[in-house]
């Protein structure tokens, strides 16, 4: 019997040591009827949306992570590891807390070309049955928007 004792505690802690990441998961986020929260799968933000500042974000702990849209998503212009912010969700929704992403901002830029953005933290909720998306202004990029060949688009 210790023998088999002594087996499973290997597992455990190999499966331990391999899932380990050193980074905190936002908890998963669940509707109003504590099911998951599902991706958006219709129309995307636009490239171009102006989202407003918000200067009293709640804390990270009063948040949970957000579900990136359902279609595949272009990874950030030049910030590998970020999404952009048409992935952010968007449509219709019954979740009622707040969740967060970091994105870069997708600006507009000639068709087929790749630009550049600013990466900050987003914050999406619920409202009146469609979400809606607001920028951390406590800690905004400083990073300004541009499109390959241009000095600057502009800051956003």
């Amino acid at each position: 019997m210790s023998l088999k004792l002594y087996c499973c505690t290997a597992i455990s802690v190999v499966v331990i040591a391999c899932s380990g990441t050193g980074e905190t998961t936002p908890p998963a986020a669940t509707t109003s009827d504590g099911s998951a929260l599902a991706c958006s799968n219709g129309a995307r933000w636009p490239a171009g949306t102006s989202f407003e500042w918000e200067m009293n974000p709640p804390t990270e702990a009063e948040t949970v992570a957000c579900v990136p849209h359902c279609s595949p998503n272009e990874p950030a212009g030049s910030r590998p590891g970020y999404l952009r912010t048409d992935a952010l969700p968007y449509g219709a929704c019954t979740f009622s807390g707040t969740c967060e992403m970091e994105a870069e901002w997708l600006g507009v830029c000639p068709p087929g070309v790749k630009g550049s953005g600013p990466v900050n933290r987003y914050l999406c909720r619920c409202v009146s049955g469609a979400w809606a998306c607001t920028k951390d202004g406590t800690a905004p990029s400083g990073t300004i928007w541009s499109c390959p060949g241009e000095s600057d688009a502009g800051a956003k």
